[in-house]
């Protein structure tokens, strides 16, 4: 009944498709291509395939993505219940296992999205729930082998593989104390769960040996995917190495980092008019605007960056010309190193950075983050639009996905800027006449023309903030503009709201002011 409930409270909604070419677009054209069937030169190998594979196995059924992800979730959710129920756990909290894996807040807004995510979780929960039947002294190997397979997906989805070891390392400590309890003996109980473990982790070795001899022989490069090739590692962990003056948290390789290594590198140097010229502003501007990036581009966006680059530069071809001109790059950049040409570091910890103090401060208020996450619904977003995006793409996109044409509608962007002089920005909304939140976004955006704009308005004196520029989609009605207004929330809690209406006769790009005096909100 309660499964029967969540299916009735998604029903109407839809996978949203976005104009993100590096996630909504891939995933889509990787799934249409079955993973393998897409170039290198046109985004093949990008991503970890199992994402884009579930996707096309959904297209293949003929059933809406959405509708089967959210099918996967709660046969993921019983089976994690039932699992427990049989090791001893009284019926009423199995089911509210299940109840809190149904009804999570963030499945109604993860599962609507093109996200690797949709399909993490449900199979971590499978993953889970073959672990906790394992644990039970009738397990067989049928058992293990099924949650063998469901850890193998796991490894395929997202990036965070070092966590599945974990899983199988705290099973196996969990495994021998249970057995030690029921039957005292330490060797013989350890001699009773390695195969328990050994199994699984064979065939998520295996799932992995076979992915990078597949992508060898289609690709050219024996990896997993082009970001966890070794070659492309060694690359980005020389620039690491260097030692940033002064070390910036969230900032891999800054400016002034570059600027070193492409002394010493003349392989590097092929990429400053691509990491530094126009293309190196746009990755910055994905990197959030936050104020101690200053323009420089961020962790987690330098990697994506990098490999633009190189195939802005035509040096990426195909994967063997890219990891052949990584390992160059790592190559002269280590060698810089060791002939104390520059000033260099350990980095030990892959793709982090290796001046510690920069992040280590903030795994407390990281964690608490996550909790959060725990409880929130997501951005509030009207889950059955689509994102404004090309035409043809989004036909494209319905296929693939089997989306339900019935529960879409066309949309309006709603795009500008707003900066008020003493109480912040923080969020812009739009809601319509009754009050209900259609589109809202707490991801301000950085204007680097918006301060010389300002100080031709008002002054040389006037200043704007990093972050003020804002992007909103809302689904359109009859008229051109829809009805309803745009909400901004400032820092101090307090909202300034614009009424939509007064756009019918004036455009967004002209300078207007909301209120008056020095508490004005220019818009």
């Amino acid at each position: 009944m309660l499964g029967g409930l969540k299916l009735w409270s998604v029903a109407r909604d839809e996978i949203v498709v976005r104009d993100f070419p590096f996630d909504d677009v891939w995933y889509v054209t990787s799934a249409d291509g079955w993973y393998w069937g897409v170039p290198y030169d046109r985004g093949g190998l990008t991503r970890q395939p199992a994402y884009p594979l579930w996707i096309a196995a959904a297209r293949a059924t003929g059933f809406p993505l959405r509708a089967a992800t959210e099918l996967l979730l709660l046969a993921a959710g019983a089976l994690l219940a039932l699992a427990l129920w049989r090791a001893g756990v009284p019926q009423v909290p199995a089911a509210a296992v299940f109840a809190a894996v149904a009804f999570h807040p963030f499945s109604f807004y993860v599962n609507s999205f093109i996200l690797p995510d949709a399909l993490y979780a449900p199979t971590l929960l499978l993953g889970a729930a073959g672990l906790v039947a394992l644990l039970d002294r009738g397990a067989r190997l049928p058992v293990a082998i099924l949650t063998g397979a469901a850890l193998a997906v796991l490894w395929h989805t997202r990036q965070e593989n070092a966590l599945i070891l974990a899983y199988l390392a705290l099973f196996a400590l969990l495994g021998v104390w249970v057995r030690v309890r029921e039957a005292p003996g330490l060797r013989a109980a350890a001699r009773e769960v390695a195969p328990l473990v050994l199994v699984p982790a064979l065939i998520v070795g295996l799932s992995a040996l076979a992915l990078r001899i597949v992508n060898l022989k289609v690709f050219g490069a024996f990896t997993e995917y082009e970001f966890a090739s070794p070659a492309f590692q060694d690359a980005y962990g020389s620039l690491l190495r260097i030692t940033p003056d002064p070390p910036r948290p969230g900032v891999p390789a800054p400016r002034e980092v570059r600027r070193r290594a492409y002394a010493v590198s003349p392989a590097f140097r092929r990429l400053e008019p691509h990491l530094d010229g126009r293309r190196g502003e746009h990755w910055a501007s994905f990197s959030g605007g936050a104020p101690r990036l200053a323009g420089e581009i961020g962790t987690g966006i330098f990697g994506w960056a990098l490999r633009d680059a190189v195939r802005e530069a035509g040096l990426g071809g195909s994967a063997g010309e890219a990891d052949a001109f990584y390992r160059q790059v790592a190559q002269e950049i280590d060698a810089a190193c060791e002939g104390d040409r520059l000033e260099c570091r350990p980095a030990l910890l892959g793709p982090f950075d290796p001046h510690l103090p920069n992040y280590v401060s903030r795994v407390p208020a990281s964690f608490l983050d996550q909790l959060r996450l725990l409880v929130r619904s997501g951005a509030a977003v009207d889950r059955r639009r689509p994102n404004p995006i090309r035409p043809e793409y989004l036909g494209f996109a319905n296929q693939v996905l089997n989306r339900r044409a019935s529960l879409l509608t066309e949309t309006v962007r709603l795009a500008g800027w707003a900066v008020h002089p003493r109480d912040p920005v923080t969020a812009v909304s739009f809601r319509n006449p009754e009050g209900r939140v259609l589109a809202e976004t707490a991801r301000l955006h950085a204007r680097p023309d918006l301060e010389r704009h300002l100080r031709a308005t008002f002054g040389e004196s006037t200043s704007a903030p990093t972050e003020a520029g804002f992007a909103l989609t809302v689904p359109l009605s009859t008229d051109r503009v829809p009805a309803g207004r745009l909400v901004f929330s400032l820092r101090s809690g307090r909202t300034v709201e614009l009424p939509l209406e007064e756009l019918r006769e004036a455009p967004l790009a002209r300078l207007r002011r909301l209120g008056s005096g020095p508490d004005a909100l220019e818009y």
